[in-house]
């Protein structure tokens, strides 16, 4: 039974430390999401930028173009993040796991080549 006791006593005193760190990084975590704005506002004026820089066509277009490169600069890393789990899974899949075909693969040529006519 000691040693119980001194497992739950060291499990107490571990969640007393990862509570005085999580007000530090509470503070920081406070932080991350104007940091974010800004970033994403850079984001979006250097897209709008290349938008309407690469444009052809009259000033109207210009600015659509502008508008569609900002959008495009700002939802394409969210993109990117929400797709990366698929991503991965998907080439975990089909190179790392041994289960996704090979075309030819080593049964079937050796399939082949045991049928000799």
């Amino acid at each position: 039974m000691k040693s119980f006791s001194e497992l739950t006593m060291t499990i107490g005193k571990s969640f007393a430390i990862f509570g005085k760190l999580s007000g530090v990084f509470g503070v920081f975590a406070k932080f991350l999401g104007p940091i974010g704005l800004v970033v994403n506002a850079f984001q979006a004026i250097s897209g709008f930028i290349d938008g309407f820089s690469k444009t052809e066509g009259n000033f109207f277009e210009k600015v659509w173009g502008g508008l569609v490169g900002g959008l495009k600069a700002v939802v394409q890393p969210i993109f990117d993040v929400l797709m990366w789990p698929i991503n991965a899974f998907k080439k975990w899949f089909m190179n790392d796991s041994g289960m996704a075909a090979n075309s030819p693969s080593e049964i079937g040529l050796a399939i082949l080549h045991g049928i000799k006519l």
